[in-house]
C-alpha cells in the first residue's frame, strides 16, 4: 500500500508540473502591438489593439482572424471584453472617445456612446446586460458608464465622481464584480465603490500608477509602479515587497485562488491566493506583456482545467493551459484522525479549495455542498476511498453570492464547514 501511495504521489506531481504550459499561438500577419485580451470561454477569445486591430477565435487560438475595420477604422483599440460567440464591446480613442459594439462576431460595429476629448480607459461586463465603463476626467468629472442592455447604450445616470487635480486612468485598469468597482489612476489613488458607482471612496497608495486590479473574494492585488494587496476588499492596501522580476507591474489577473502578474516579457505564478509568486514563463518572442485573462473549463463544476492568454506589445499572443485533476491525494501521510478543514479561501470568488482527510482503507465518503435552506445542490464525491489526505477544487461560477454549508460523510464520521460565496 505505501508503494501505491509513492507511486501516486508521484503520477500527480508529474500531471501537475507537466500541464501547467505556455505555448506562443499564431497571429495572422503582419503582428500589430496588442493591447487587451477577453476570454468568453475556453475556445472564444477576443483581443484588441493598434491599427485598428481586434482578432477573434472560436476553436481556443487554434486560429486567429483580424475583424476590425469598419468604423474603427486604423484607431487603437484600448480595451474590449467578450460577452460570447458573437457579442463584444470595445473602446477606440482618436480626439473622440467611442464605445463600440458588435453582435456578428466583429463584421460590423454600431457605437455604443460617443464623447468628445474623452478616452474610454476600460469595459466590464458583469453579466450577459449589466456593465460598466470607466473613463478620463471631461470636464472636471470622471467618465463613469453604465449599460443594463447587454452594451447597447452606456450613459452615466446616477454615477457622479468629481475630478482631483489633473489626474486620469489607465487602460484596462478597472475590476468590477457584483455590485464592487475598483478603478486605477495616474495620482496615487485607487477609487472603490460598492454600490455599483453611486458612492466612492479612495485609497492613497505610495505607486502613482495603478495599471490593474484583480480580486477573489475580499483578496486582491493592485499593480503599477508598486504592488499592493487587500484582504478586506480594499478598506486598506498594503505594499507587497521582494517580488520577483524587474520594472513596472503592468497586469495582474487570477483563476480563483491561482494568480500572475505581467513584469516585462516574464509571467508569474501563484498557487496561494497571491502568498509567494515565482516565474512561469518567459515570453521567446520578447513581447512586453500588456495584458492578462483566465477563464475556468469544469466538468459538473469540479474544476478540471484553466485555460489563460497573454498579450504584448510586438503582438504576440500567449497561450497557457493547466489540466488539474479534479481530486487528488496531496501526499502519503496516513492520517491519525478524520477531518473536514475550512476551505480556502473563504469567503471566495467562485473557485475555492476544500480539503479533508480519510483515516481508513476502502472508506465510504460523501462530500456535498448545502445551500442556506439546507438544500443539497451537489455531490462532489460518493464512493469508496482509502485512508489519505485529499482536496478538491469546486466551482461556484452558476450559484448566487450567499451562505454556503460543505459536508464530509466517512463512514461514522461526520463533520460541516462555513463557507461565504461574494461575487
Amino acid at each position: 500500500m505505501k508503494q501505491a501511495y509513492i507511486f501516486l504521489i508521484f503520477f500527480f506531481l508529474t500531471v501537475n508540473l507537466f500541464s501547467q504550459v505556455w505555448v506562443e499561438q499564431n497571429q495572422p500577419p503582419p503582428p500589430r502591438p496588442l493591447k487587451a485580451v477577453s476570454v468568453v470561454n475556453s475556445r472564444v477569445v477576443w483581443a484588441c489593439g493598434d491599427s485598428g486591430t481586434v482578432l477573434y477565435t472560436s476553436n481556443g487560438g487554434v486560429n486567429w482572424q483580424y475583424i476590425g475595420g469598419g468604423v474603427i477604422g486604423n484607431n487603437p483599440v484600448f480595451c474590449i471584453t467578450g460577452i460570447d460567440s458573437l457579442a463584444a464591446i470595445c473602446a477606440v480613442n482618436t480626439n473622440i472617445a467611442f464605445i463600440l459594439k458588435t453582435t456578428d462576431k466583429g463584421f460590423s460595429w454600431q457605437p455604443s456612446f460617443i464623447q468628445p476629448n474623452g478616452f474610454i480607459n476600460d469595459i466590464e461586463m458583469i453579466s450577459p446586460v449589466m456593465g460598466f465603463a470607466y473613463g478620463n476626467p471631461v470636464g472636471g468629472r470622471w467618465t463613469l458608464l453604465r449599460t443594463i442592455n447587454g452594451g447597447q447604450t452606456f450613459d452615466s445616470t446616477g454615477l457622479y465622481l468629481p475630478q482631483a487635480g489633473s489626474e486620469t486612468g489607465l487602460p484596462n485598469a478597472m475590476f468590477a464584480s457584483g455590485n464592487n468597482i475598483f478603478f486605477g489612476t495616474n495620482n496615487f489613488r485607487i477609487y472603490r465603490s460598492t454600490n455599483g458607482g453611486v458612492n466612492w471612496n479612495f485609497s492613497i497608495i505610495g505607486g502613482q500608477n495603478t495599471n490593474s486590479i484583480t480580486f477573489n473574494g475580499l483578496a486582491g492585488f493592485a499593480v503599477g509602479d508598486l504592488c499592493y494587496t487587500t484582504t478586506n476588499s480594499g478598506l486598506i492596501w498594503t505594499q507587497v515587497s521582494g517580488l520577483p522580476g524587474a520594472g513596472v507591474f503592468k497586469t495582474i489577473s487570477n483563476s480563483g485562488q491561482y494568480f500572475w502578474y505581467g513584469r516585462g516579457t516574464q509571467i508569474f505564478y501563484s498557487s496561494n491566493n497571491g502568498v509567494n509568486f515565482a516565474l512561469q514563463y518567459n515570453s521567446p518572442l520578447a513581447g512586453v506583456y500588456q495584458h492578462l485573462a483566465f477563464t475556468i473549463s469544469a466538468t459538473d463544476n469540479i474544476l478540471s482545467t484553466i485555460r489563460g492568454w497573454g498579450v504584448t506589445n510586438n503582438g504576440a499572443i500567449s497561450n497557457y493551459t493547466d489540466t488539474e485533476v479534479g481530486l487528488e491525494p496531496m501526499n502519503n501521510q496516513v492520517p491519525s484522525s478524520f477531518k473536514l478543514y475550512q476551505n480556502y479561501p473563504n469567503p471566495f470568488n467562485p473557485v475555492t479549495n476544500i480539503k479533508y482527510q480519510i483515516v481508513n482503507n476502502n472508506t465510504d465518503v460523501k462530500l456535498n455542498i448545502f445551500d442556506i435552506t439546507g438544500k443539497d445542490i451537489a455531490v462532489l464525491i460518493n464512493r469508496k476511498q482509502d485512508a489519505g489526505n485529499y482536496h478538491i477544487l469546486f466551482n461556484f461560477e452558476k450559484f448566487p453570492s450567499g451562505v454556503y454549508f460543505c459536508r464530509l460523510q466517512a463512514g461514522d464520521f461526520s463533520e460541516t464547514q462555513k463557507m461565504i460565496l461574494l461575487k
